[in-house]
């Protein structure tokens, strides 16, 4: 399906929200709970036989199967839509913030606030993360796979970089420094097939530079501004003076890593649950938190799991997401998706070098919003943001552009 298509069907979609509303998993009985779950594992272990693992002691207690879906990231939105559409969708499911502010504005979530105790309220360390318009609409599963700045340490010691850049500038100069040393400086996927590479390739410079993606209130866009193109041009000027390479306009994520993993790449922007398979052959690698222009920040996931409504047994779906999300389940899950712990019965089990990260540098984290129809903007957004990469627009003129879909988008949400 292309993005024109999928556009047609969230439209269809969202003249259809009366009769989607009440949709819910292919079973019709309490006994059977459908769970609509990502690929998030880093190891060896699938993601289903991890989660039917984990969920073994749940279907046991309460008498009941959890049907557990692991439906690819690049399917993943059109899989919810066309599933609630059609009555066919899950009861339980992970969602990422791009797509919660869509189903609360059709009214399709359940919210938790009648199922949580005060020792869970207090146990959930990034609950505020799930309220939305004043209620708790989501479950934080995940809230980690920050975006840092890895480098290798053997490159930059040939290139003479004897301190490790902190901002823009530092950060260009060390680029410089590998270029000329014959070592390519930086990799960034800008030809990944989805929008969600600007988790690391745009939304931290944006934000390091003050920028914001939309209103406070989400009902405009606000990248269309100084701080926007300013970062946008920073990028693109790595690229121009060949400090990325000419493949970058077609490289995705893999590749990227690939490169890096391979020990050819100074700095490459990746989430902290990549470190293991970055240096997989050895390369001595280390990771900056984050730049700085006018503050540090950087993207930090805050993906959570949510009750569809016309779930057969709400209470039910929520006693199964409390359980997925007590200490016990979370290290489980933590052997083989490398996340940090979301409460605080669980011990940081992750990679040490990271915890400080999580524990003391909290601050430096920004999630993207939950509005309405954001999805349509982001894609609008990435679109524009590659023509600039290929030298086709300017920054300006790609920023102004998106922001103009980008409001249509969201007027028409």
């Amino acid at each position: 399906m292309n993005r024109r298509q999928f556009n047609a069907l969230l439209a269809t979609s969202v003249a259809t929200v009366g009769l989607a509303a009440c949709g819910r998993g292919s079973s019709s009985d309490s006994n059977t709970i459908e769970m609509w779950m990502p690929p998030n594992s880093a190891t060896d272990v699938s993601d289903k036989e991890g989660w039917d693992a984990i969920l073994e002691p749940f279907e046991k207690e309460h008498g009941v199967t959890v049907n557990v879906t692991i439906v690819p990231w690049e399917s993943y939105e059109e899989k919810y839509l066309t599933g609630i559409s059609s009555g066919q969708g899950p009861d339980v499911g992970y969602m990422y913030l791009e797509m919660i502010g869509d189903y609360i504005a059709r009214d399709q979530l359940v919210p938790f606030d009648d199922h949580l105790t005060e020792e869970e309220r207090a146990n959930f360390i990034y609950l505020d993360q799930g309220r939305f318009n004043g209620k708790q609409y989501a479950m934080p599963l995940v809230v980690g796979a920050a975006r840092v700045l890895f480098y290798n340490q053997d490159i930059l010691d040939r290139a003479g970089v004897t301190e490790l850049p902190t901002d823009w500038d530092s950060f260009r100069s060390a680029c410089e420094k590998v270029k000329a040393a014959g070592d390519i400086p930086y990799v960034s996927p800008w030809g990944a097939p989805n929008r969600g590479m600007m988790n690391g390739a745009f939304f931290p410079f944006l934000w390091q530079n003050g920028g914001a993606l939309f209103t406070e209130d989400g009902s405009a866009t606000a990248f269309s501004s100084p701080e926007a193109v300013e970062a946008m041009e920073f990028i693109h000027g790595l690229l121009e003076d060949g400090l990325m390479p000419d493949s970058t306009t077609g490289m995705t994520f893999e590749q990227a890593n690939d490169l890096f993993r391979q020990g050819k790449v100074a700095f490459c922007i990746s989430d902290t649950g990549q470190r293991g398979a970055l240096a997989a052959d050895g390369v001595p690698i280390g990771f900056i938190a984050s730049l700085t222009r006018k503050q540090a920040k950087t993207f930090v996931a805050a993906d959570a799991m949510v009750i569809l409504k016309g779930a057969a047994d709400v209470d039910l779906c929520a006693k199964l997401v409390k359980f997925i999300e007590a200490g016990p389940q979370m290290s489980q899950f933590h052997e083989w998706a490398l996340f940090p712990p979301i409460g605080r019965d669980e011990e940081y089990s992750g990679s040490p070098e990271f915890e400080d990260l999580y524990t003391n540098q909290t601050e430096i984290f920004q999630s993207l919003p939950a509005v309405r129809n954001s999805t349509a903007v982001y894609n609008e957004l990435y679109k524009n943001l590659q023509l600039v990469m290929l030298g086709q627009k300017s920054a300006a003129d790609a920023l102004a552009d998106a922001a103009t879909a980008g409001d249509a988008a969201l007027a028409a949400g």
